[in-house]
């Protein structure tokens, strides 16, 4: 299923390559140009480590053993649900250089500070409670205790973007949290694994 959507990932970055439609600094979205990513729902999320240097762990024994760093993303992780009331956790796995997770989005009447902002607003405005909001926001607190813990200030920990598919039915959700389970004993084989470039 992962290498489904690696490839199709790589290829739209092909495509945008090749076409000349990819510009440093003026990348095109990936993301569904009509879909609501404040909506009620599950999404999978891939978040890659900057030139996917694999600071957050290692693999042994097919299980991951997370550093300083991987610890801090694991407890920055958890506290998203904390600190987002419409988001609960699902499966995830952190991995030496990325974190695979699946996020589920429940109606926002729950929080009553949450106002989404309307559809037409510019597309480079993040929709506060949106999927992107959510990822920035944990990005960000991570890079920030991270580097704290490091002593390297404002250096990037995260690559800019990141991946995600919104999950459409249950048999795609279960395929996706056996995925997520046994992400570790592919590590080997695994396309974002750095001996494997």
């Amino acid at each position: 299923m992962c290498a489904l959507h690696q490839t199709r990932w790589i290829s739209i970055l092909e495509l945008q390559i090749t076409s000349g439609q990819y510009m440093p600094g003026n990348r095109r979205s990936i993301r569904l140009p009509e879909y609501d990513y404040t909506s009620a729902g599950a999404y999978f999320v891939t978040i890659c480590a900057q030139n996917r240097q694999c600071i957050f762990g290692d693999v042994h024994d097919h299980a991951v053993v997370l550093s300083p760093a991987g610890i801090t993303i694991h407890e920055e992780w958890m506290r998203t649900q904390e600190i987002r009331p419409h988001v609960k956790l699902d499966y995830f796995v952190i991995m030496p250089n990325h974190l695979h997770g699946i996020l589920i989005f429940t109606d926002h009447q729950e929080d009553k500070d949450f106002q989404p902002v309307p559809s037409r607003k510019p597309r480079s405005h993040r929709a506060k409670g949106s999927l992107g909001s959510v990822i920035a926001g944990f990005k960000s607190s991570c890079t920030t205790r991270i580097n704290q813990e490091r002593g390297t200030p404002r250096q990037p920990v995260w690559q800019t973007r990141f991946w995600d598919r919104v999950v459409r039915n249950d048999e795609e959700l279960e395929r996706l949290r056996e995925y997520i389970k046994t992400n570790p004993f592919r590590w080997e084989l695994d396309s974002l694994n750095p001996r494997n470039v």
